[in-house]
């Protein structure tokens, strides 16, 4: 099997598609909840001046401005993504979803300036946040009162994300509480319970853990092996393990592969496979790994 990757070391209501400049200021005011609060100012700090989104050589957003963009892709995958409108990522593309993607695009442009060649990636991009974002309301809402679940329904975290609307938010209980998830979920219980090493996913995203994996070098050369994960190296606290490299899978050469599962269970039901792991870091055996020309996109691994 042959993949791209790269080597890593770390509503607002569907029924308004309707987009303007101002899509954020409605944001409500809230000072209990941190990345609430975080969102908040977010929207609000905005002077209305668009940015300019700078790419290096390689493709790669500046320093400068990754920050604002992740920050406002992360705001637009809680706020104007349904979470009835799809299980699963690449639902969007069905008919009856089209108007989500065209959504999140226009809603991004109302802060950036960018090439619309950027249009694949960045939703690519949002999608990885929004799938982290129901994997997130999973752990945090649902998994700790499956015993009731009855106090479930019609109980949305509006304090916490108001944008979430009642209607919704039961399709989505419903959705995790079912048979089908649930098997999905003990099964990547038991496949991560089997590997020497665990992983989770890093917050900085695959762009920042380049840098941070280009300042310290890499090694192996000619034998494709990476280099740079200790045996003592850890990500979110979790141990990564010698035989394994942080990467971020960009392109599946062969689609039909798409449907192999993860070599590294990632402690999320909705990402067990390469295909649904795109856009996103990753645990992955060192010496799968050719170190290449990251500007060529041609990789020869197994």
């Amino acid at each position: 099997d042959c993949f791209i990757m790269e080597q890593d070391t770390d509503k607002q209501s569907h029924e308004n598609t309707n987009m303007s400049n101002d899509v954020g200021n409605s944001y409500p005011e809230i000072k209990t909840k941190r990345h609430a609060t975080r969102k908040k100012k977010l929207v609000e700090k905005w002077d209305g001046v668009k940015i300019v989104i700078q790419f290096d050589n390689e493709g790669i957003i500046g320093r400068e401005t990754r920050n604002a963009v992740t920050g406002w892709q992360g705001y637009l995958a809680k706020t104007r993504i349904p979470l009835n409108a799809l299980t699963k990522w690449p639902d969007i593309n069905k008919e009856k979803n089209k108007w989500i993607k065209e959504d999140l695009w226009v809603t991004f442009q109302t802060r950036f300036v960018v090439d619309q060649t950027y249009k694949k990636k960045c939703l690519q991009e949002i999608g990885v946040k929004f799938r982290n974002f129901k994997h997130s309301l999973t752990k945090k809402y649902i998994e700790p009162h499956m015993d009731t679940p009855d106090q479930l329904f019609d109980n949305p975290p509006v304090d916490e994300y108001p944008a979430i609307q009642n209607r919704d938010w039961n399709i989505f209980v419903t959705a995790r509480l079912s048979e089908k998830f649930q098997e999905l979920s003990m099964l990547q219980s038991e496949r991560r319970s089997n590997n020497e090493y665990n992983h989770r996913l890093s917050r900085k995203g695959y762009q920042g853990l380049l840098e941070e994996l280009v300042s310290i070098g890499l090694g192996g050369g000619g034998s494709g092996s990476a280099s740079g994960s200790g045996s003592d190296e850890k990500l979110h606290s979790v141990p990564l393990g010698e035989a394994y490299q942080r990467v971020s899978i960009h392109t599946i050469l062969d689609g039909k592969n798409g449907k192999t599962l993860l070599p590294v269970p990632l402690n999320d039901a909705d990402i067990m496979t390469i295909g649904s792991s795109i856009g996103t870091v990753v645990a992955w055996p060192k010496e799968w790994i050719i170190i290449g020309n990251r500007n060529s996109n041609i990789c020869n691994g197994k």
